[in-house]
């Protein structure tokens, strides 16, 4: 609000260009053939989103640092450890946050018989919360942002690709959603990138709403088959 008198004014703040807040995760990863996941992973965060993690690990203990990092694996893997963990650039708000670490995760790969059942989308959610009523007023979402997501998973020796999920590609406007996943030598590489464009959305748009998050959700839990020769 613009306070001045009978000129008094409420005055629309710009929405910021998702490029300024922006999630960027990225693995070098390898699966052998009992289905145990290993490698390296680097999260990088700029803007907004990295607001509490730097308020974590520039003011947490060590105890509150570490349980920040299990519960965001932990929504991911049964099973994990991490180690090596590197932390970069915590109060340099103009630099990403960076946050690196060794990664292993057992029984990641689901046996069945000569099958290995692999998620691709190895990290990372898009928490998109809907529901089946009618919508009366208008959505929050929250903040413009940015996430991309890069994961390569070397294929444990004497298995091949059999079946690979369908890329994605959305646009709803006020967001998108693209993912594609291909096969290089004899390593799964994926990729996806999610943008929110707006904050707030008229309730007639949630039709659109729902559309994304289940666009979104099929896409991170769908698997690639992998056959042993």
């Amino acid at each position: 609000m613009l306070l001045e008198g009978a000129e008094s004014q409420a005055i629309q703040l710009p929405v910021l260009d998702p490029a300024l807040d922006t999630v960027r995760r990225s693995a070098t990863l390898r699966l052998d053939a009992g289905g145990a996941l290993t490698g390296t992973v680097t999260e990088k965060r700029f803007g907004d989103v990295s607001e509490y993690l730097r308020a974590v690990y520039s003011m947490g203990d060590a105890k509150q640092q570490r349980d920040l990092l299990d519960r965001s694996l932990g929504q991911d893997f049964t099973t994990f450890s991490a180690k090596d963990v590197k932390v970069e650039n915590v109060d340099s708000l103009n630099r990403d946050l960076t946050v690196s670490y060794s990664l292993s995760a057992d029984r990641y790969a689901k046996a069945m018989g000569p099958l290995l059942m692999v998620r691709p989308r190895v990290l990372g959610d898009v928490d998109l919360e809907t529901d089946h009523k009618e919508r009366k007023v208008p959505i929050d979402l929250d903040e413009t942002m940015q996430a991309v997501d890069e994961y390569s998973i070397e294929l444990p020796a004497g298995f091949t690709v059999d079946e690979l999920p369908d890329p994605v590609k959305l646009d709803v406007g006020f967001a998108s959603y693209q993912s594609a996943i291909e096969v290089k030598g004899n390593t799964l590489e994926y990729k996806r990138t999610y943008t929110v464009r707006e904050i707030t959305l008229p309730a007639e748009r949630y039709g659109d709403v729902q559309k994304l998050e289940e666009t979104i959700a099929a896409d991170e839990e769908s698997r690639a088959v992998l056959k042993k020769q």
